[in-house]
């Protein structure tokens, strides 16, 4: 669902200044969250003290804390400190889950989308998401690098509508689905086991990442303006 959607430590969801590693790594190395979010996010903030770097823009994670038991979004929020830290303006993005377009889905709407005619959910079904389309994350990256107009801090930045897991693998899929739920204890013994899950990537899944804040107004002040997922993948 979002971008802990899978084991590598690559970038298709929030790093720093670009991109956001996310979960997979089928290797299952030790430490992985934390070299792929807060080792990297030390790196640029050793990086830009010498430089003439005017802004860092870093995109993390809606439910990452400090506090957090989950290592995933405890390494992200150690991250988001690194970064404010320094003394180059950063603009961190709290990202809710991100969807690409339907030729590109990416691995959030890829797990979401029927194979055969059916979904496998985590959980109920009911946790609650407001997704983010994926070119407007790039246009908030852009503005938030280029327009010195636009503020700096931390900020929230999701979807227009909130809706369900179950609402999300329905507008995700033209056709009638049949879907199955996997019973809460059932999915955190396979975050151990299965191949493409971590403990971290269940605990995510089965949570609600919903905005606190007006994201709306948010994504105003970054110049964008928010895709409803409907109209993203409403026709073919």
């Amino acid at each position: 669902m979002p971008c802990p959607s899978d084991r590598t430590a690559r970038a298709d969801c929030p790093g720093p200044t670009w991109s956001r590693p996310d979960q997979r790594n089928s290797a299952r190395k030790p430490n992985t969250y934390r070299a792929a979010n807060l080792d990297t996010a030390l790196a640029t903030a050793a990086a830009l003290a010498p430089s003439r770097a005017q802004r860092v823009v870093f995109l993390s994670f809606i439910t990452a804390g400090l506090d957090s038991s989950n290592a995933y979004l405890r390494y992200k929020a150690e991250a988001e400190e690194a970064l404010r830290s320094t003394a180059t303006p950063a603009v961190i993005f709290r990202c809710d889950h991100i969807y690409g377009p339907r030729d590109e889905p990416g691995p959030t709407a890829s797990a979401f989308v029927a194979k055969s005619g059916n979904v496998i959910l985590l959980g109920s079904g009911s946790q609650r998401l407001a997704p983010l389309y994926r070119d407007d994350v790039v246009e908030a990256i852009l503005h938030a690098a280029l327009d010195p107009e636009t503020p700096t801090g931390t900020v929230q930045l999701a979807g227009p509508d909130t809706m369900s897991a179950d609402d999300f693998a329905r507008l995700l899929n033209s056709d009638p689905i049949r879907t199955r739920h996997i019973p809460t204890i059932i999915a955190r013994l396979l975050g151990h086991v299965a191949p493409n899950l971590t403990p971290e990537l269940v605990d995510v899944l089965l949570a609600d990442a919903v905005p606190t804040e007006d994201v709306a107004a948010t994504a105003q002040r970054f110049g964008v303006d928010l895709h409803h997922l409907a109209d993203v993948w409403g026709s073919r």
